[in-house]
């Protein structure tokens, strides 16, 4: 029996789809890591670009992505949305990183997002090999706008600015968790450039950090007829462009 199923209660089914993942996305894995938007961009775009039918939350930082994303993810769900979420790395099956209304999306249609995504990459052998995280990145966007989630939230990958999940211009929330002096050979040697690489993704966001599982939000842009998923706390700011809100523990700037 293999390591997968000492660990899952998965039907032989499920192990034979999980093992086509794995090679699939095995033959990308070569690549490495190569921060840039170029390839992204273009294999969305063979694939009518799913990222522009999804609204986004978009996540980034060092410490406390998942951990955001999953508290996120559970508020919306609970106020009535259809939710997707996206985060990495997974600890058993690629199933993992993608979820719907909080579960792992079925193997048949993830492996249904990775042929298509394959399929738009073998349809132009000229272009630039994309990395595995890229492969699986786009697959989710297919698989997002598949089901037609309300809204994602999605967790960069590495860094930010050059991150294979900032691909959307106008994304409904973005916010930057704690930062920390992380990836350094990739995103810069001080915490000054590692931040810059991280805001890069966000817009309107403050870099003054709580102390306590920080978490900034850039402006919210829902309709105002859209019931909020969180619990105003405080008094207008700024000429009454912003709102302080909060969620125990974490507060929120929107």
């Amino acid at each position: 029996m293999s390591d997968v199923a000492n660990r899952m209660d998965l039907d032989p089914a499920s192990l034979d789809l999980d093992q086509q993942i794995n090679d699939r996305l095995a033959h990308y894995a070569r690549f490495g890591v190569d921060l840039g938007l170029d390839r992204i961009l273009a294999l969305l775009d063979r694939l009518d670009n799913p990222q522009q039918r999804v609204p986004i939350v978009h996540v980034a930082g060092t410490n406390g992505k998942g951990s955001v994303c999953a508290a996120i993810a559970s508020i919306l769900t609970a106020a009535g949305y259809r939710v997707g979420r996206y985060t990495s790395p997974h600890l058993v099956r690629w199933n993992e990183r993608v979820c719907i209304d909080g579960q792992p999306l079925a193997s048949d249609r993830l492996l249904a997002a990775i042929d298509q995504t394959i399929a738009a990459i073998a349809s132009d052998p000229d272009a630039p090999t994309p990395t595995q995280f890229e492969v699986f990145t786009a697959a989710a966007w297919v698989a997002f706008a598949a089901a037609a989630v309300d809204v994602a939230v999605i967790e960069v990958g590495l860094g930010g600015r050059l991150d294979a999940t900032n691909v959307c211009d106008r994304p409904l929330v973005s916010a930057i968790v704690s930062i920390g002096r992380d990836h350094w050979q990739r995103l810069g040697d001080s915490l000054a450039r590692s931040q810059g690489k991280k805001r890069a993704s966000s817009s309107a966001i403050s870099l003054r950090w709580w102390a306590s599982c920080p978490m900034r939000l850039g402006r919210l842009l829902l309709p105002k007829s859209t019931p909020s998923p969180v619990r105003r706390s405080g008094r207008n700011r700024h000429n009454g462009s912003i709102r302080w809100f909060r969620i125990n523990p974490i507060r929120l700037k929107i």
